[in-house]
């Protein structure tokens, strides 16, 4: 069913949280797209972490004779580059989920920006609730909590376009 199937597969499980318990419905979705995003990441996850994130794996910290650094980041927020690698390399990854993206600049002015043209999963499912819980909510607490690099993303709800800043905290 391609990307019709995958929005009606959210738009069910957002669904049936709600219905099981909607004091933990959001927790629910932010955390099965949490749990996909890390296997989707698979072996990428530590060498993004060590690399743009500056968190000491637990045996390099020990081969260091480090302990202290040991699943630390030493370099809070990521490194200075981070936010630009990454935004040049998730328009070649991203395109088959949210449609044409391109590299753009931060809120902030600095490189480290994408811009989702026409986010197709949110122009599909027309659904805030499927965007901020099955989308915007999970990236950026994956991002920040597990791969350590600050994410905010800025999605418009009324023309589809989406922008992804990393290296930016999204505001509470």
């Amino acid at each position: 069913k391609g990307m019709e199937g995958l929005v009606e597969q959210g738009r069910d499980y957002m669904i049936k949280t709600n219905q099981e318990d909607t004091s933990t419905a959001d927790e629910k979705q932010v955390t099965m797209v949490r749990n996909t995003l890390r296997r989707l990441m698979g072996p990428i996850k530590p060498i993004y972490r060590l690399f743009m994130a500056g968190i000491v794996p637990a045996k390099v910290g020990e081969a260091l004779g480090k302990e202290e650094w040991k699943d630390k980041q030493v370099f809070k927020g990521g490194l200075f580059y981070a936010p630009f690698l990454t935004s040049l390399v998730t328009p070649l990854f991203f395109q088959w989920l949210v449609g044409p993206a391109r590299t753009s600049r931060r809120s902030d002015g600095t490189r480290g920006g994408v811009v989702v043209e026409k986010c197709r999963f949110l122009e599909i499912s027309n659904c805030k609730g499927l965007c901020l819980h099955l989308c915007k909510s999970p990236a950026e607490q994956f991002f920040g909590e597990e791969l350590g690099v600050p994410l905010y993303v800025q999605p418009n709800f009324e023309s589809h376009e989406c922008h992804w800043n990393w290296g930016e905290e999204a505001p509470d």
